[in-house]
């Protein structure tokens, strides 16, 4: 590479670095636009999107399956809930709308699943449809992620 080239380089790097930034921050803006927030409003955002739940803090309440305690409600967050769980005289039942999800953190027992069972141990995930009967059975603590979240008219027991 020539001496004149090199120098033309190494003037164009920065403006290109510069240019490559200010198109950045042209697209946040842009989609920040499209969002329909202002910088103000996305300041505002950012700091209250987050939530932080201590499962000990949390009130216990009894329910179909065990005893709860609702970490993430609809009222939080729509998409979905998260619900800590310890099994306890389950009862069978489904949900005409809600899929499942159950992760064991703690223990030992196994899930009916439509009359079929499954051996449950930690690091065990089932997903359940809507639809599908249901009940656990065993000394367990699960992590159970509603979608959509939890609305006690779509649980029907047996």
């Amino acid at each position: 590479m020539s001496a004149s080239v090199l120098r033309q380089s190494q003037v164009q790097a920065p403006a290109l670095a510069e240019a490559r930034a200010l198109q950045a921050v042209e697209r946040h803006q842009l989609w920040d636009a499209e969002a329909g927030l202002s910088v103000q409003q996305e300041e505002d955002v950012s700091r209250k999107t987050y939530i932080v739940r201590r499962a000990s803090e949390t009130p216990e309440e009894r329910s179909t399956c065990g005893y709860r305690k609702r970490l993430i409600t609809g009222e939080d967050f729509e998409g979905a809930n998260v619900t800590f769980l310890s099994v306890y005289e389950a009862e069978r039942h489904y949900h005409r709308r809600s899929t499942e999800i159950y992760y064991v953190l703690k223990g030992a027992g196994s899930l009916e699943l439509n009359g079929d069972s499954v051996d449950l141990e930690p690091g065990t995930l089932v997903m359940i449809p809507p639809g599908t009967r249901h009940h656990a059975e065993g000394e367990l603590e699960v992590l159970i992620v509603g979608v959509p979240p939890f609305d006690p008219a779509d649980t029907v027991t047996d």
